[in-house]
């Protein structure tokens, strides 16, 4: 009976510090992905967001909005 006792003391000993470690861990890493949850942006917010700071021109977004499938295309043979 003291074995099963002391058995069940030993792994509670082990486990309770790694559950501990393995929660502080992953809220670490919800903390750093902001949490998302890792869920995905929408590509054309991503594209809102990279025009705005500058980092393309009016050209590329427009170019990639198209792309996109955002708005109409601007290459269209007319009849």
């Amino acid at each position: 009976m003291f074995l099963i006792v002391w058995l069940v003391w030993l792994v509670l000993r082990l486990l309770v510090p790694l559950a501990v470690l393995a929660l502080v861990v992953w809220l670490v890493v919800r903390a750093v992905k902001g949490g998302r949850g890792g869920s995905r942006q929408d590509p054309l917010d991503i594209l809102k967001v990279r025009y705005a700071r500058g980092e393309i021109s009016r050209e590329e977004y427009d170019r990639m909005k198209n792309e996109l499938g955002e708005g109409p295309p601007k290459n269209i043979l007319k009849p």
